[in-house]
């Protein structure tokens, strides 16, 4: 994978899951969110579009953090309305972009709460590889012992990000196996934090949409998909 990066933009090739910046002030957050998750609690989600739904369980033992920061921007209606950006046949659909509210596809990487949190990835628990493991502390990633993490697989849902403990509110479904080599480099560096339990139908449907061309790095689906809901189910 080869990261350009110019004036803080990030250009990423078909391995890379990127978010470019925060120039979006509609609705934005001066810090990250403090705790809300109810320990003892299990999590889910219903992502509610023009299309379908789709349900999955949120991985609050293995990525707390980055499932409170989802659970709370949910709660907020941080997503009701925005358009799913990016479908890269057999490889990722992305979405959580607030730009994407607009017609301009160019800008579509750029969306974000306004705040950033830590990657929450345990390198150890999902046998990355001694020389995965040297490249990613060259880009300045590391791995968090504090957590048991899964690696990517079909219909996981990890959090995009622009480098190291950048996330905000991007994420992405993966749609191939988790052996393909493309779903493989994005282990250790992008953290997994739900897994799909309804709606696999929906999600290798929108797999399969043509795709609109006029920003290849992101490339919107050709048939509009839309996050008209995310709904938080607590057991």
């Amino acid at each position: 994978m080869i990261l350009l990066a110019v004036l803080g933009i990030v250009q990423l090739g078909r391995n890379g899951f990127g978010v470019l910046g925060n120039p979006d002030p509609s609705k934005t957050y001066t810090k990250a969110p403090d705790k809300i998750l109810v320990d003892g609690k299990d999590y889910q989600a219903v992502i509610r579009t023009n299309l379908g739904e789709i349900k999955y369980d949120l991985l609050e033992k293995n990525a707390p953090n980055t499932v409170n920061s989802f659970v709370f921007l949910a709660k907020d209606r941080y997503f009701d309305g925005i358009k799913i950006h990016r479908v890269e046949k057999d490889f990722v659909i992305q979405g959580g972009s607030r730009l994407s509210l607009d017609n301009n596809a160019a800008n579509d990487g750029f969306g974000g709460p306004g705040y950033r949190f830590a990657n929450e990835i345990n390198w150890d628990s999902i046998n990355l590889a001694s020389e995965a493991r040297k490249t990613l502390e060259d880009q300045g990633f590391k791995s968090d012992s504090n957590v048991q993490s899964i690696a990517h697989e079909k219909y996981a849902i990890s959090m995009a990000n622009a480098g190291p403990d950048t996330n905000g509110s991007q994420f992405f479904i993966v749609t191939t196996d988790g052996t393909d080599p493309s779903i493989a480099s994005l282990n250790g560096k992008h953290t997994v934090f739900a897994k799909i339990i309804s709606g696999q139908e929906l999600v290798d449907r929108i797999n399969g949409f043509a795709r609109e061309q006029s920003n290849p790095g992101y490339p919107r689906p050709s048939e509009e998909v839309v996050i008209q809901q995310v709904e938080i189910l607590e057991l």
